[in-house]
């Protein structure tokens, strides 16, 4: 029993870690995508193409009830597509640094909807993540978007910030319908994410090898592959372990970035993206320190 107990957490820790690596590789997936021109409209064909692409790859892999939605789900699907089409956006605009580690200040968010969403009671260590979590915002958002070596960067720090609201609002919509197929928001967020962009195909800029590989690669792998790995992952670990493991995913990010299309964070991104990560990496412990010596 202890063999197969152990078997099992080994393969949990393998899937969660395989999805946060598939994840990190979103930044330079997206940025590797060339296209001359409007930086608003590439970024939003990619999300449509890729989130068309999830969708199908999902669904012969979800099981069933994949297409049933309740009004929970209903609603976690609108928040799902608005994440996912603003995160792709926010790429283009902005560094991949500061789109990954501005979404993951959705914890903020959490911390700020809980107590109305999901009638969870924040703590003293709550809102001190919150004043940390908002110091890293504001350096990331303010003082790295005034720097002039992207012009649009101010405005991709504001679409990554609507991207972490999204993602937010879709945890704990995920969490509100934890009885239901986590699978169908997903796939039909998908659908709704791809449906948003469609104004946005036309002129069409992705018909090329090189982009056509790209838009696969982050359908398939980078958002496809990757949920249905740490869906059954997640079954098998606590979630401070796969909170743990998921920091692969923000540290790769800007190094895949990095060595594909040669994209350097500057110094007051790194200091932001610092803090936000110290942040959510010590709450997660706290707040799994702080369920043990409940529940001792």
């Amino acid at each position: 029993m202890r063999i197969e107990k152990d078997d099992g957490a080994f393969a949990g820790r393998a899937m969660v870690l395989g999805a946060a690596l598939l994840w990190s590789t979103a930044g330079a997936a997206i940025k590797y995508v060339s296209v001359e021109g409007d930086e608003i409209r590439a970024g939003l064909q990619v999300a449509g193409c890729r989130s068309l692409i999830a969708a199908l790859t999902l669904l012969p892999l979800a099981g069933r009830g994949a297409l049933i939605l309740n009004r929970t789900a209903g609603l976690t699907a609108i928040a799902y597509a608005f994440t996912v089409s603003s995160f792709a956006l926010a790429n283009r605009l902005t560094t991949a640094a500061n789109a990954i580690f501005i979404q993951d200040s959705c914890l903020l968010f959490l911390l700020i909807l809980g107590p109305w969403m999901l009638k969870e009671k924040n703590r003293s260590a709550d809102y001190i993540a919150i004043a940390a979590l908002l110091t890293g915002l504001a350096v990331l958002v303010f003082m790295d978007g005034a720097q002039e070596d992207k012009p649009m960067k101010t405005l991709g720090n504001a679409v990554a910030l609507l991207s972490a609201l999204a993602f937010a609002l879709t945890i704990a919509g995920l969490r509100a319908n934890r009885n239901g197929n986590p699978a169908a928001p997903v796939i039909w967020g998908n659908f709704l994410a791809t449906a948003m962009c469609l104004p946005a195909f036309y002129p069409f800029a992705l018909a090329t090898p090189r982009n056509a590989a790209a838009v696969i690669y982050l359908g398939i792998f980078q958002l496809g592959l990757s949920y249905f790995l740490f869906s059954r992952g997640i079954r098998r670990l606590n979630a401070v372990e796969a909170t743990i493991i998921s920091f692969v995913e923000p540290v790769l990010n800007p190094v895949w970035t990095y060595l594909l299309c040669r994209e350097v964070p500057g110094p007051w991104a790194i200091l932001g993206c610092a803090i936000i990560a110290v942040t959510v990496l010590a709450h997660s412990l706290v707040s799994a320190i702080g369920k043990r010596l409940e529940v001792a």
